[in-house]
């Protein structure tokens, strides 16, 4: 089912509390009804019917128009951690159980403008000057993992003269 084009994607619940029962979703012309139901995913090709389908206050719901998401190929399915991913190239739906009812959300990928705004704006003063011995160092250190470098900057100014000695630290500085 990778690389298959997403063509519909329904979810059929009731559209005021965003509850959703199942979903259909059509990948390069074959159509599959699924749901997740305790943590499990239930999967196989099915088409809408609506007789079978909805009942009281429930209704078909265009999820791909929802979220203003484009027909483009699944990029990846995966189960994981009771939820069910589903990536696209211009983000991911998620589907999640939560108190016995299942709901779906739609993540968007940041565009490359955004990681560089973002980067910018906590980008370290020194970064300024030409510190290409410290190049990697302050990448790991504003990367996730950051609190196991360093607590703060200035623990990290710290951690740098330890690890690459004061007299290279001086002129990478200066």
């Amino acid at each position: 089912m990778v690389d298959t084009v997403i063509e519909e994607f329904w979810g059929v619940g009731d559209p005021d509390s965003k509850e959703m029962l199942f979903f259909y979703i059509t990948l390069s012309g074959t159509s599959y009804r699924f749901f997740v139901d305790v943590g499990v995913l239930f999967w196989e090709k099915g088409s809408k019917d609506p007789e079978d389908d909805l009942g009281d206050d429930q209704s078909y719901i265009n999820l791909l128009s929802l979220h203003d998401v484009h027909s483009q190929p699944v990029k990846k399915i995966e189960m994981k951690d009771h939820k069910l991913y589903l990536f696209l190239a211009s983000g991911a739906f998620i589907i999640e159980e939560f108190a016995e009812k299942t709901y779906i959300k739609y993540k968007k990928k940041p565009s490359q403008q955004t990681v560089k705004t973002v980067t910018n704006k906590h980008k370290h003063p020194l970064w300024d000057k030409d510190m290409s011995e410290a190049k990697e160092f302050f990448s790991s250190y504003y990367h996730e993992a950051s609190n196991e470098i360093a607590e703060d900057e200035d623990e990290l100014l710290d951690k740098f003269i330890e690890w690459d000695g004061k007299d290279n630290a001086i002129t990478t500085v200066a």
